[in-house]
């Protein structure tokens, strides 16, 4: 179970690296395990996690599990800005590759 003040830390300190990274050149990309159940409605860490990415002008992605027991852990974002310059698409966590997601 995460620890609000470990969480609440983890959001301020993203809140400022995505405020660095917009005003950069170029078309962000974030990817990585984030271990939130964004799947979830009711999970209000990975609903606050989202809010924050998407007022910072974020979109989200992945669709599907990524995780071994079926949740979205592992996300994929880029600036709403550069959406024409990107497309993702069939994201999948690939089994045979000697690795699982945990």
């Amino acid at each position: 179970m995460y620890q609000e003040t470990k969480v609440k830390t983890f959001m301020d300190e993203f809140d400022g690296y995505l405020d660095n990274l917009v005003l950069k050149s170029g078309y962000p990309i974030i990817c990585g395990d984030f271990n939130f159940h964004v799947e979830k409605d009711n999970d209000i860490y990975a609903q606050k996690f989202m809010s924050l990415c998407k007022n910072k002008g974020f979109k989200q992605h992945v669709s599907g599990p990524t995780h071994i027991s079926g949740g979205t852990l592992d996300l994929a974002f880029s600036l709403q800005s550069a959406l024409d310059c990107v497309e993702v698409s069939d994201v999948k966590v690939d089994m045979n590759t000697g690795t699982t997601s945990d």
